[in-house]
């Protein structure tokens, strides 16, 4: 019983020690996801998709972050600029404590848009 404690007791620290690395893996997907959304519609000169779904879908998926608002103001920068939001820069917006531990590194340099597609 004792052996069993102590397994617990590892396990536990274990997901307390990666915890961060954790929300990064399972918040990338939904944060590349919502940055391909933005790019096929700025491609196909369309309106840029709903933030506030991507906030919720985040939500949904158990993430209660204090740092929405900075994500929304990169956003709305990207939308007044006129550029595509970086996956790294709005996960660096999410989870800024992943910045300062060198988990993610924003580049300096915004992604390239994709060729529109002829008209036909």
């Amino acid at each position: 019983m004792n052996q069993l404690s102590y397994i617990r007791s590892r396990i536990n620290a274990l997901r307390r020690r990666f915890a961060l690395e954790v929300s990064l893996v399972r918040l990338r997907p939904m944060v590349d996801d919502h940055c391909l959304q933005w790019t096929i519609a700025r491609a196909e000169r369309k309106p840029a998709p709903d933030d506030f779904a991507f906030f919720r879908k985040v939500a949904a998926a158990g993430f209660r972050l204090p740092t929405f608002t900075s994500a929304h103001s990169y956003l709305q920068r990207c939308l007044a600029e006129k550029t595509v939001p970086g996956i790294e820069h709005l996960l660096g917006a999410l989870l800024p404590w992943a910045v300062a531990r060198g988990l993610v590194v924003p580049s300096a340099d915004p992604p390239p848009l994709p060729a529109p597609e002829p008209a036909r």
